[in-house]
């Protein structure tokens, strides 16, 4: 977990016996030195977990300019607040100054943290601190470990009407998966290793990469 890394996670490992498996692709040194948002294992997205159209951004008559950071629809480099943190769960905080990165609402993001025997668990929560409606969307970006053959299972690509399972290669692709019944499965065969995705309370679409 990386507060000062935009509050991302840079690795997610199960091991069995004396063995390691990385479930999603593990962030390198140089890309946590730098800050490099686009490397990490999961990324919180916020205030929107899409891309904007032409970098514009309409709201009611109001139509704002967001420039890079419509481009890369997620937080910047940023130091998150750590609340609370043990060995299994963390709680962290950061706060959006009105204005800041041409997004013009107030707001406050909270990302808990939970990883117990049947896996780990994220939630996350979006509160408007401003006195005026907001749009707003979160999410997270999953970049998989796709170095080795990669099925993505129970997921329809939302740009596309092609039935599951989707092929992953192992160079990159990034696109937004409608998950079935709420829940979908990444596999890696040659390993007999699986991953459960499954969203829970108004999350339907899983934002997911490989590297």
């Amino acid at each position: 977990m990386l507060p000062d890394c935009g509050g991302a996670i840079a690795a997610l490992r199960m091991k069995s016996g004396d063995k390691a498996y990385d479930l999603l692709r593990p962030a390198a040194l140089a890309d946590i030195e730098a800050r490099n948002l686009g490397h990490m294992s999961c990324l919180p997205l916020a205030p929107f977990a899409t891309y904007t159209k032409d970098g514009y951004l309409r709201f009611g008559d109001e139509v704002v300019a967001l420039g890079k950071v419509a481009d890369a629809a997620r937080l910047l480099p940023t130091y998150w607040t750590v609340q609370d943190a043990s060995d299994t769960r963390a709680t962290l905080t950061w706060y959006h100054e009105p204005g800041l990165w041409g997004w013009p609402w107030g707001f406050q993001i909270l990302q808990r943290l939970r990883l117990s025997d049947e896996g780990l668990e994220i939630y996350l929560a979006l509160t408007n601190i401003g006195a005026k409606p907001m749009p707003a969307g979160i999410g997270l970006r999953f970049t998989l470990d796709c170095r080795e053959r990669t099925l993505l299972m129970g997921a329809q690509p939302v740009s596309s009407q092609e039935s599951p399972p989707v092929r992953l290669g192992v160079k990159d692709l990034a696109f937004n998966a409608q998950p079935v019944e709420g829940c979908l499965q990444v596999q890696w065969p040659e390993a007999h290793l699986t991953l459960d995705l499954t969203l829970g309370g108004p999350f339907s679409i899983v934002n997911l990469r490989s590297r």
